[in-house]
């Protein structure tokens, strides 16, 4: 028996199993149903298609005779306004001209919605570059301009007593006449009378060949201390420090050094604090002849030194 011959005419050709030529003696092999199987889907996906396609093409055949069909009355309409009879226009100039009122057109057919696209994911944040080589060092710039001055700082607090040192030869002091005193090779003169300011009384000490005083250590100032009560005992006495150059720095006169040494009294040097013109150093009486910073133009005894 062969294949051909369980056709019938109103059958499908592709609904027709495939089959060996005698059934009676052979079954069909697993192969030959997996085939008839799978052939029998591409058959019905083909009729689907082919469906689908038909209906695209009907739709699209209507459209186009609903859009040919009003272009065909849109031009008729016009014609029939054109042709309409004179004395209906004459008549209708009378009460107004009147249009006439077009047919309505076909609806045509919707077609199918489109699908809106969703936005993607936002995408993760990528990694973080690497680091850049450093720069190389700039060219250094010129120097700025030198700034103004700075208000003068306060007056630091005084430090502790220094360890008191060994005791030195015994030197008798000398007197070569009234009021004059030899100490480790300098002479010193007492000007108790008459007082002076602290620039007169450096003018006179360098007219007589001296200098106002200048105390170098510990032992010259208990020295000069000691001969100060026993003598006059003056309530004030100026020595050669100032600060008349430059406020704070305390220069001896004799020199134009700096102090190494000193006796300020507590809160001394301040400047007169509100009056701040106390420029020139003298030896108080009340403060057991410690050092204190004060007018210059005051009239005060003196001391005068020479080598």
């Amino acid at each position: 028996m062969k294949m051909d011959e369980h056709v019938e005419h109103d059958e499908n050709v592709y609904d027709i199993p495939m089959e060996y030529e005698n059934t009676s003696i052979h079954e069909y092999s697993t192969f030959t149903k997996l085939w008839n199987n799978k052939h029998a889907e591409i058959c019905k996906s083909s009729r689907i298609r082919d469906r689908i396609m038909i209906a695209v093409i009907v739709m699209q055949i209507v459209c186009l005779a609903v859009a040919i069909t009003s272009i065909i009355m849109h031009f008729n309409g016009r014609s029939e306004i054109n042709d309409a009879p004179t004395i209906e226009k004459d008549y209708m100039s009378e009460i107004g001209e009147k249009y006439l009122v077009g047919t309505n057109g076909q609806i045509c057919i919707k077609g199918p919605r489109v699908q809106k696209c969703l936005n993607g994911d936002k995408g993760s944040k990528g990694d973080k570059g690497q680091l850049g080589d450093k720069g190389e060092v700039g060219i250094k710039g010129p120097m700025g301009e030198k700034g103004p001055l700075g208000d003068k700082g306060e007056v630091g607090i005084q430090g502790p007593m220094g360890d008191k040192g060994p005791l030195g030869d015994k030197e008798k002091a000398n007197t070569c006449g009234s009021r004059w005193a030899q100490f480790m090779g300098s002479w010193y003169y007492f000007q108790f009378m008459p007082k002076k300011s602290w620039h007169s009384a450096q003018t006179d000490c360098h007219r007589k060949g001296g200098f106002l005083v200048k105390i170098d250590n510990s032992m010259e100032n208990v020295f000069l201390k000691n001969l100060t009560t026993v003598d006059k005992n003056p309530s004030h006495i100026w020595i050669g420090a100032s600060d008349s150059e430059k406020e704070s720095v305390f220069k001896w006169e004799s020199d134009n050094t700096v102090l190494n040494y000193t006796d300020w009294n507590q809160q001394e040097p301040n400047n007169g604090q509100e009056i701040n013109e106390e420029d020139c150093v003298d030896m108080e009486c009340n403060a057991a002849y410690k050092w204190n910073d004060n007018i210059c133009s005051r009239q005060f005894s003196y001391i005068f030194e020479i080598h």
